[in-house]
């Protein structure tokens, strides 16, 4: 069993991944962008667009080429998953060109005190003009800063706001369980979820 996750819980990880290794990450997603867009996708939602829609049929930590920079090892590493011996990981990629937001959203619509909620909603800004920002209901407009990964409550509010510049913005995204009352979900939805084990060795 897990922890309930305050629903004002923010955290802010600097250095999560290097500004070299973001700028290497940022290659591979828009490389492979239109692979993960073709991918059939039949959940009908048009609240979201782009690579951003298809968290649900592709988790771009399965990547070969992420393989290299054990992410799920550095999210082991952080403080609020001392406790934790084993984590099941959504990820996505944002892709935010020109003119193109992500909406006001929440992660988890349950009710909080249910422990099928327990999870972290993440995300690690990669590559583009800093100026964009990320709103969160608690901070308000926040600059972005390359390589650092934020980890909310999932019930809070968020939304990254147009992007005003030429260059794409690029995130990602990750909703981080870590109650293995949930991992069944790996099982029933092998593209969308992975289950990972600590390596103690």
């Amino acid at each position: 069993m897990g922890h309930l996750i305050p629903t004002d819980f923010h955290e802010d990880y600097a250095e999560f991944l290097t500004p070299q290794e973001c700028q290497e990450i940022s290659t591979i997603i828009l490389n492979s962008e239109q692979d993960i867009l073709n991918i059939d996708n039949h959940e009908n939602n048009d609240y979201y667009s782009g690579t951003t829609k298809q968290y649900n049929v592709y988790n771009w930590l399965n990547h070969p080429d992420f393989a290299k920079y054990n992410i799920h090892e550095r999210i082991f590493n952080l403080p609020i998953f001392a406790n934790c011996n084993s984590l099941m990981v959504q990820c996505w990629a944002n892709v935010l060109r020109f003119k193109e937001s992500i909406k006001e959203h929440v992660h988890a619509t349950a009710d909080p005190a249910s422990h099928d909620v327990e999870f972290y909603a993440c995300n690690l800004f990669i590559s583009g003009n800093t100026n964009t920002t990320t709103w969160y209901e608690d901070t308000g407009y926040t600059p972005n800063t390359v390589g650092t990964l934020s980890c909310i409550s999932p019930f809070m509010l968020h939304k990254v706001p147009t992007n005003l510049f030429s260059t794409p913005r690029i995130s990602i995204a990750m909703d981080i369980y870590i109650n293995p009352h949930t991992f069944h979900m790996c099982e029933q939805e092998p593209n969308r979820f992975t289950f990972y084990e600590r390596n103690n060795g």
